[in-house]
């Protein structure tokens, strides 16, 4: 508390941003100080542990606020969250890392055509039987977000569809963890998309087979796959090419941007490792841990021409034996490779 009059005394209450690393047992007073001293304030970051209804109520009295970002240490519920942006009109950036879902449903305002970034990581207390949240009025609010991270949330009606057409201007979507009935529609301007173990997406049913189909992300510069329970060689093929079953035939255009691609933990080839060879042309760095890729595929990978990879992780391959790692080294690439404890049908092949 001390500190903080002091640095408040020498701004001179006009201090437009603060960051409180540590709150204890003074949360109240520290917050209500700040912002009613600093009326200038702009961004707030809270990484304490805090709760979380002071720090959303203190938030609404900071009237130019744009940039608010509450820790994982404060856990926040969305209603609050909801009411929060309906009284910053400013906000540009708002994160919340810990937030819990509610029962029932929470009114979205109209519109939020400031907001570009809004992050809502879904705690780990939450209820049985909760609607975690309801995607559709959160999309119909924030028509301008750029940047959208809704991590972890179970629970969500399974009868909606993930329609994120609508969010023109988005370009960075993080779903990993995320309960969804169907594989998410998606609009073109992406360019950062993280679907990491969305476990209950069931890619079989028609409506993901049909949004799989609709799928064209031509900005895309980095996926991020791991963990799909599901998820199988043949409809990884799918989603990465627009030619639809035609392993030989393949739209160049269509991942010439990704410059990071995490596929680890899925039932990957050699197959499907030649398609990325071929498909991804601006390819910097590639996780295929955990995967069933051989020497053969990782020297089809890196004598491609003009290959720009400069990354590869092979953690935990059992089909790759010690002369294909040599082998990538000696291109000068980094390469990771925790060597399992034991090789699973390795074949030493002559890769020179």
């Amino acid at each position: 508390m001390t500190a903080l009059r002091a640095c408040i005394r020498r701004s001179k209450g006009k201090a437009t941003r603060a960051v409180l690393p540590h709150i204890a047992g003074e949360e109240t007073q520290v917050l209500q100080m700040l912002v009613s001293q600093c009326r200038a304030l702009e961004i707030l970051d809270i990484r304490g542990s805090c709760l979380g209804v002071e720090v959303l109520h203190a938030a609404t009295l900071a009237p130019k606020l744009q940039s608010l970002r509450v820790g994982g240490q404060t856990v926040v519920d969305l209603k609050g969250v909801v009411f929060l942006l309906r009284c910053c009109p400013l906000l540009e950036c708002a994160e919340f890392h810990s937030v819990r879902g509610l029962r029932g449903e929470v009114l979205w305002p109209p519109t939020l055509p400031k907001l570009k970034r809004l992050c809502l990581v879904a705690s780990e207390e939450q209820e049985m039987h909760t609607l975690a949240l309801n995607m559709e009025p959160l999309i119909r609010c924030t028509s301008e977000v750029q940047e959208l991270f809704t991590a972890g949330w179970k629970g969500w009606s399974l009868e909606f569809d993930s329609d994120f057409r609508p969010l023109a201007r988005l370009e960075t979507l993080d779903l990993r963890g995320t309960q969804l009935a169907f594989f998410p529609r998606l609009p073109s301007s992406i360019r950062r998309l993280n679907l990491s173990a969305m476990h209950r997406v069931r890619l079989a049913l028609q409506p993901s087979e049909g949004f799989l189909r609709e799928s064209h992300l031509p900005l895309l510069e980095k996926l991020c796959w791991s963990d799909w329970s599901e998820l199988r060689a043949a409809q990884l093929l799918q989603i990465l090419r627009p030619s639809k079953g035609r392993l030989r035939e393949l739209d160049d255009g269509y991942l010439d941007n990704v410059l990071e691609l995490n596929l680890g933990g899925l039932d990957i080839d050699d197959d499907c490792v030649a398609l990325l060879s071929d498909s991804c042309r601006q390819l910097m760095r590639l996780d295929l841990s955990k995967t069933k890729v051989t020497g053969i595929g990782i020297k089809a990978l890196l004598t491609r021409e003009n290959s720009r990879l400069g990354a590869l992780l092979l953690n935990h391959c059992t089909y790759i034996s010690s002369d294909a790692i040599d082998f990538a080294r000696s291109k000068g690439l980094t390469v990771e490779w925790l060597h399992p404890e034991k090789l699973r049908g390795a074949k030493r092949v002559r890769l020179c």
